[in-house]
């Protein structure tokens, strides 16, 4: 704004004298800026991920507070929402990530804001086999039956299930095939006629 200083001189024959400087303060907006972003704004589903902001507030008299909202792309999860100077959230499927920060006034109306892509790529799951004999040695004509489970970081893509095919060799050579691929993974028996590494 412009502010108009003003001196009032007056002598003892009550002549006056003004004086007016003009002072100007232009005036500089806020602004914000994101930190800490990851590599190639990759993330693996499943893991958490967070996020600063850098504020740049001219006016110290001026309070501002530091809003996120983070926004799946395909909106198959509610928006996330923080008041805070950073954010972190774990992103539970593959896809892009919308982080925003807002900066809003006394008023909550919004000043200055930054955003940025979040992609959250897919994680392979963790196969598990159980059963068998303990340390794995057996003799020739004995059954054996395994059990199998997978599990993976993104609670979607747990819900979701996953396939399982079983199959066996023997040194180089194919003794089961693979099996057909199914979401039951109950198990798997089979029964070496060979004795062999």
């Amino acid at each position: 704004g412009n502010y108009a200083v003003t001196m009032t001189a007056t002598d003892t024959n009550g002549d006056v004298s003004v004086s007016t400087l003009t002072v100007i303060v232009p005036f500089v907006a806020p602004s914000a800026q994101i930190v800490g972003v990851p590599a190639n704004e990759y993330v693996p589903e499943g893991y958490a991920f967070s996020l600063a902001g850098v504020v740049n507030n001219p006016t110290s008299l001026n309070v501002l507070t530091e809003s996120w909202t983070v926004t799946a792309g395909d909106g198959s999860e509610a928006p996330y929402t923080v008041s805070s100077p950073n954010v972190t959230y774990t992103p539970d499927d593959i896809g892009s990530y919308t982080v925003t920060l807002n900066l809003l006034n006394a008023s909550s109306q919004v000043v200055a804001s930054a955003a940025q892509q979040i992609l959250s790529i897919g994680v392979a799951p963790s196969a598990t086999i159980s059963g068998g004999l303990s340390g794995g040695t057996t003799t020739e004509g004995t059954t054996l039956a395994f059990s199998g489970a997978a599990s993976s970081p993104s609670t979607v893509t747990s819900a979701k299930g996953f396939y399982y095919t079983w199959g066996v060799t023997l040194g180089a050579f194919t003794y089961v095939a693979p099996t057909t691929p199914t979401t039951n993974p109950t198990g798997f028996s089979f029964t070496p006629g060979q004795a062999g590494n």
